[in-house]
Order: structure tokens, then C-alpha cells, then sequence
């Protein structure tokens, strides 16, 4: 596994969690827990109950770990930097022509994709 995957990062529960678990980019990224609501979410249309169905879903501090919800929180810096491309800003590009471009992984409702680089 590559050592980016080691790195360590915070966890919130929802979008309006303030409270975190620190844990590695690995176990996030590959956890199964929340399978369900990902799918159901890649399969809603309506963009409105996406948006608060993804409010719901854990999400994690990319480039490190935090004290607080806050740059002010930032307790250990990992070099780690999260980009988000998706077809809005992109248009023409569907999710596999960004991923053809880029090393990353589909957003949580399928549509655009992360790229993490050190």
C-alpha cells in the first residue's frame, strides 16, 4: 500500500458534525459502513435531496488532522491536498474521462471525481 494511504486524517460524522476520529486515509476511503447511503445517493436524480442526503454521510480532512472544525484546528499537516473536478465545471468530461486524467477516486454520489497528490 502506498504511504499516502498511511497518512492520517480526520473524520466527522456528517457536515454539521464538529467532533472527530482521526484515522488513516486507507480506512476511510475503503470503509463499507455507509455503502447503502452512497448508493442511494449515486441513485437519486433530484439534485436537492442528493445535496442533503450527502449532509449526512461522513467526511474527512483531507490534509490532516484537526483539533477543531476550523484551520485554526489543524493539528498535524500530512502534505496531503483533496481536488474536486466534476462535469459542471468540466462540461463534456464524464467521471471516467477525469479519471483517465487523473490518480483518484469517485465522489461519494458518483458523478465527479478526488484526486489526492502530495
Amino acid at each position: 500500500m502506498s504511504p499516502i494511504f498511511e497518512s492520517r486524517v480526520s473524520v466527522y460524522k456528517n457536515a454539521m458534525s464538529t467532533d472527530a476520529v482521526n484515522t488513516s486515509l486507507h480506512t476511510f476511503l475503503t470503509s463499507k459502513r455507509h455503502l447503502p447511503e452512497i448508493k442511494r445517493l449515486r441513485a437519486e436524480t433530484d439534485k436537492v435531496t442528493r445535496d442533503n442526503l450527502k449532509k449526512h454521510l461522513p467526511a474527512a480532512t483531507i490534509s490532516g488532522t484537526f483539533a477543531r472544525r476550523a484551520v485554526s484546528g489543524i493539528e498535524v499537516y500530512n502534505s496531503l491536498v483533496c481536488l474536486d473536478f466534476d462535469g459542471k465545471d468540466n462540461q463534456g468530461w464524464t467521471p471516467d474521462d477525469m479519471k483517465a486524467v487523473l490518480c483518484g477516486c469517485r465522489t461519494t454520489h458518483g458523478r465527479r471525481r478526488h484526486c489526492g497528490m502530495p
